[in-house]
């Protein structure tokens, strides 16, 4: 398993083949899918910690304000799908 830090969100990455994005629920972390990795072992397995959760940067430092709000996750996801050359969204 691989920690990197994209625009100061931590993602965890381990596994091969297709892509699989494990998003986590408001006030979760990566950690909430481990005891599904089994289950998606032949996927690689991206797993973020979104903003102001776990590893990542609170979100006052993320986004510059304190006005940031779960419906900009989204955003933040898609990102990191590109950072990762995914071509399936």
């Amino acid at each position: 398993m691989a920690t990197t830090f994209v625009e100061r969100i931590a993602v965890e990455i381990d596994g091969e083949g297709d892509p699989v994005v494990m998003i986590h629920g408001l006030g979760g972390t990566s950690n909430t899918w481990a005891a599904l990795g089994p289950a998606f072992a032949h996927n690689k397995r991206v797993r973020p910690d979104l903003p102001g959760s776990g590893r990542s940067c609170r979100v006052e430092v993320l986004r510059g304000c304190g006005h940031w709000t779960p419906l900009e996750k989204p955003e933040e996801c898609v990102r990191l799908l590109q950072r990762f050359y995914m071509q399936r969204i």
